[in-house]
């Protein structure tokens, strides 16, 4: 989201411009609120690269089902090769288990690349958290938890906050357990895909929203380090925009 900073008008740095220009700033983060509620209400994740006329475009139809999956189905399927081929540059030992996960999306193997895209969401967290995962944790030791706490504690203004809270969330429905799942709970839902409870999730469309849950989670996480041990960034109430 460092592209943004085009959007700041250069001014010289008065205590007064300065002022201006984080009070732009700040207007212009809060405009990314709305990201958050897309995963919560419709099972879509917004990759952080994705275009910013896609991300306009969310902007103005976030509540809007059928024009959320109009935009996010559009978006995958022009970048799947790139999302893959970057997961694989990221995590080079998972290459692949990646590829043959890929080779069934693009087969139209869904049952399969839909539960296989989950194992890797918890694969990527298993790397990046030496050995916990995103999908379960204890009483001891629970990534989830603990991210969504600390990340929900930071005072600051920041886009790519919201690219990150979009994944720690406990209202989301990939995660939702059978406790609080309802009768009228139509989504994909990581538990009932594992364990067989369902049997009518292999469409195209979820394989992409599973896809977009993968992609998210895995480009997000050099941030999520830096904005959760940087004092600096901690500090800045304004994060990564500058």
């Amino acid at each position: 989201m460092k592209a943004l900073n085009h959007a700041v008008p250069t001014v010289p740095k008065t205590p007064n411009s300065l002022q201006f220009v984080q009070r732009i700033i700040e207007k212009v983060n809060k405009k990314f609120e709305f990201i958050p509620s897309i995963a919560e209400n419709f099972n879509w994740y917004v990759e952080p690269s994705i275009e910013l006329t896609a991300l306009k475009e969310l902007f103005k139809s976030y509540n809007d089902e059928t024009r959320v999956n109009e935009i996010l189905i559009k978006h995958y399927k022009e970048n799947t090769t790139r999302i893959l081929d970057d997961l694989k540059e990221k995590f080079p030992h998972r290459s692949n288990i990646l590829e043959e996960i890929f080779f069934a999306h693009n087969n139209g193997f869904y049952y399969l690349s839909c539960i296989a895209f989950m194992t890797q969401v918890d694969g990527v967290v298993y790397d990046f958290s030496d050995g916990k995962n995103y999908f379960h944790g204890t009483r001891e030791s629970n990534f989830f938890e603990e991210t969504r706490a600390r990340l929900n504690s930071l005072d600051i203004e920041s886009a790519g906050l919201y690219f990150l809270k979009q994944l720690f969330n406990n209202e989301l429905p990939i995660r939702i357990g059978p406790k609080k799942r309802t009768l009228e709970f139509e989504h994909m839902n990581r538990h009932q895909m594992l364990h067989g409870e369902t049997t009518n999730f292999n469409t195209e469309i979820n394989s992409l929203k599973a896809l977009s849950l993968l992609a998210t989670l895995a480009f997000n996480l050099k941030y999520l380090d830096d904005i959760l041990s940087n004092d600096e960034i901690k500090n800045n109430k304004y994060g990564d925009l500058i």
